[in-house]
């Protein structure tokens, strides 16, 4: 009789084990994916956000009367995505001189991803003179080649031209740098152009930054947010999670210019992502600010399909994830 009762409690233990995880993960995306409102006053836009979703935010800016947007983000540590056809300009005049050989080598620092069998294929030019018809590799690389030009190039132009994605995987190209004559540029500049690829033609979007923060805040005034009432507030350092550190940095710059006292501060983010938001920035300001979030709605997964695709389940895994670590680690 003892032996059956402790089979029955072993085995109501581990249904009981079972049952946590699975109750959890039919709930996790409406969980993870909180929006909690609060008063208009300021509107932070994490930098990451696609296209698509800062739209999004410059409607809810436009909206309502919110006083000021800030971006937040992080320097570009490893080059420009390129997530559809397109190309990149890099504008090299009065950065290289002439050579008397009238010889130069062009290198690009360059790697894609896979989808279908392919990986990103390009074609490299100096201005109208193309040096390269190639496809990229997984492993980040450096392609050189010597050119003969009558003169110093006035562009560097790298084509992505064979996008394609599926539920599981997405074809990029990633882009870092290139060097003329051993003069180095990294993409993430100012002197460097994207533009897509529309009906097989090329239409500008914009110039790169060093950040997604300062890239989103020009997506926004190019949009129609005035620029006076965007600011992009850049972290260059990490304490325990990026989140984490960007709402103290935003924190911060709004000590810096007065303006924390009586404020009620919005976070816009992307669904899963926005509870750990939430929670970094409440731990950040405390009881300093009125936080609130809002949650856009994911374009990827959706909370009837995200457990379908590999993505899903590694994005709702990863949010649990951080959301364990700022409520319980990074005290």
């Amino acid at each position: 009789m003892k032996q059956k009762n402790h089979k029955v409690w072993k085995y109501g233990f581990l249904l009981f084990l079972f049952c946590i995880p699975a109750i959890y993960l039919l709930r996790a995306y409406p969980y993870l994916s909180i929006s909690k409102p609060v008063r208009p006053d300021i509107l932070i836009v994490e930098g990451w956000l696609s296209e698509d979703m800062l739209t999004k935010a410059k409607e809810e800016f436009a909206n309502n009367r919110y006083r000021l947007l800030i971006t937040t983000g992080f320097p570009y540590w490893n080059g420009v995505q390129m997530g559809q056809d397109g190309k990149i300009v890099f504008k090299t005049s009065q950065q290289v001189n002439a050579v008397t050989d009238s010889l130069y080598s062009i290198s690009l620092i360059i790697r894609g991803s896979q989808c279908e069998g392919y990986y990103a294929h390009y074609k490299l030019f100096a201005d109208t003179v193309m040096i390269a018809d190639r496809y990229s590799s997984k492993q980040k690389e450096t392609f050189s080649q010597q050119v003969k030009l009558s003169s110093p190039p006035d562009s560097i132009v790298i084509e992505f031209d064979n996008d394609a994605y599926t539920p599981h995987s997405d074809r990029d190209l990633f882009i870092y740098g290139i060097g003329i004559n051993g003069h180095y540029m990294p993409a993430n500049s100012n002197k460097v152009f994207l533009y897509g690829s529309r009906e097989g033609k090329f239409v500008f979007k914009r110039h790169l930054n060093r950040s997604n923060a300062s890239d989103a805040a020009s997506f926004l005034t190019l949009a129609g947010v005035t620029d006076s009432l965007v600011i992009a507030v850049e972290t260059n350092h990490k304490i325990r999670s990026k989140t984490y550190t960007s709402a103290l940095d935003v924190k911060q710059w709004l000590e810096k210019n007065n303006m924390d006292k009586g404020r009620a501060v919005t976070i816009f983010t992307m669904g899963p992502h926005a509870r750990r938001s939430f929670l970094s920035y409440k731990k950040a300001f405390g009881n300093s600010a009125e936080l609130g979030v809002i949650a856009c709605q994911d374009t990827r997964i959706a909370s009837d399909n995200w457990y379908r695709t590999l993505r899903g389940w590694k994005e709702i895994i990863y949010e649990t994830a951080g959301v364990l670590y700022i409520s319980v680690v990074a005290i």
